[in-house]
């Protein structure tokens, strides 16, 4: 039965007066509001989703004083925003290791790689089978292209031939080379804060030029073939790799907001501070979630989870936070510590400060190599005692696998911990 015809039995008379008519006419425009507002509400879930702000969840206000609950948070509050609950991301986290000389813990076989130089990017993107990556993180060199005065069509010029080369037989064809379906995340230089056109002191001048660089590279890897209409390089990104060191002492702020609208992702060196308390007894620091915290020893994740975030605002679309490189020699006391942490320390925290600030990670880096050429820090997945069940690079390949907090199960040699006499900061994860 029609829907103006169920309406008008509802208000059913033969013999109806104008009083009767008005009355009519207002039941029937009052059902077709309902029937409207039923039908919006259930194609706009969005109309019932709660906003929850971080005051309200994480701190208790007197007068105009806010006071952040620390304990709250310690024990494992996530901090929210204050705008609509997001759905969490659902992309896989891939697993990766730096394309080093080393023997990335016995295996080539990672979802991605970390790569420094073109002849790499090329070597480990020709890889086939079992071997060929997913994706593949990539700077061409430590500074931003073009260096210290990039020029726009140099720079675009430059990147639109090297990614026709990697996903095409030619340039202007329309054959797609064996390369093609890798993801291709090319930053605009390595741990690039301080180099290029961002030497310090940053001035507007030199954030400028950096900003040409980047508009630069993400021109060229967004570019739509004319013949198609279709974007060229649809598994290529832009994007920048700062370091969490450089975000403390405030050198990153001022030219990723600048630019972050020509970005795609940010991917940080995450490194632990307590990577380097001493040359081979590193200490454990476990991050904190409370962004009050941001600044101490135990901030060093969170910060760049921040400033990813606030860099979104600023550039009007999605970004993406990526692991460029994280790492930590094994503790020479307890073999078992460093996969734990690779666990608990690492991934699992990556991913729960993903969720927290719904931002996606598409991939996670372990540096397998020496943090200097004399070896004085050994971070090399291998560098560990024989016989551990997992070896960190299973933890890290498998954090799932091992995550209590994530329906994983802790392996027999991991029982007891974190233990007590472990060199640990910050207080260990409770979900």
């Amino acid at each position: 039965m029609r829907v103006k015809t169920k309406i008008r039995n509802l208000f059913k008379n033969n013999h109806m007066s104008k009083t009767t008519k008005i009355s009519l006419a207002g039941g029937i425009a009052t059902a077709l509001i309902i029937v409207s507002v039923g039908i919006y509400m259930q194609l706009d879930s969005r109309a019932a989703v709660p906003v929850t702000s971080f005051e309200a969840e994480n701190s208790t206000r007197s007068g105009g004083t806010t006071t952040v609950n620390d304990a709250a948070a310690s024990a494992g509050v996530a901090i929210k925003f204050g705008s609509a609950v997001q759905p969490p991301t659902t992309s896989e986290m891939l697993m990766c290791s730096s394309a080093s000389d080393f023997d990335h813990g016995g295996t080539e076989e990672w979802d991605a790689w970390r790569v420094y130089r073109e002849n790499k990017l090329l070597e480990y993107a020709n890889r086939t089978g079992s071997q060929r990556p997913k994706a593949l993180a990539y700077s061409e060199a430590g500074e931003n292209l073009g260096g210290a005065n990039p020029n726009y069509n140099t720079v675009y010029s430059h990147v639109l031939s090297k990614l026709n080369s990697f996903y095409y037989t030619s340039a202007s064809g329309q054959t797609h080379s064996s390369r093609w379906g890798i993801k291709l995340y090319w930053s605009n230089g390595n741990e690039n804060f301080d180099k290029g056109a961002l030497t310090e002191p940053h001035t507007t001048a030199k954030i400028a030029a950096y900003t040409t660089s980047q508009k630069a590279l993400y021109d060229a890897v967004h570019y739509v073939d004319p013949s198609t209409g279709q974007p060229r390089f649809p598994d290529a990104f832009a994007g920048s790799n700062p370091t969490h060191f450089a975000e403390k002492q405030g050198l990153v702020e001022d030219w990723l907001h600048a630019s972050a609208q020509y970005h795609d992702f940010v991917m940080w060196s995450m490194y632990p501070p307590g990577r380097d308390s001493t040359a081979t007894d590193p200490t454990f620091n476990w991050p904190t979630y409370n962004e009050s915290q941001m600044g101490s020893t135990e901030g060093f994740m969170i910060r760049t989870f921040y400033r990813t975030k606030q860099a979104e605002a600023h550039a009007g679309h999605p970004l993406m936070i990526a692991t460029g490189e994280i790492g930590i020699a094994a503790d020479p006391d307890d073999g078992t510590t460093r996969p734990y942490y690779a666990v608990y320390g690492f991934a699992h925290a990556i991913a729960r400060l993903a969720k927290q600030y719904d931002l996606e990670v598409p991939y996670a880096c372990w540096w397998d190599s020496e943090v200097n050429e004399a070896g004085a820090v050994k971070y090399q997945l291998s560098e560990e005692p024989t016989g551990l069940n997992p070896s960190t690079r299973q933890a890290w390949q498998n954090w799932k696998q091992y995550d209590r907090f994530n329906g994983g199960t802790l392996p027999s040699s991991w029982q007891n911990n974190p233990k007590s006499g472990w060199k640990t900061s910050g207080t260990h994860p409770t979900q």
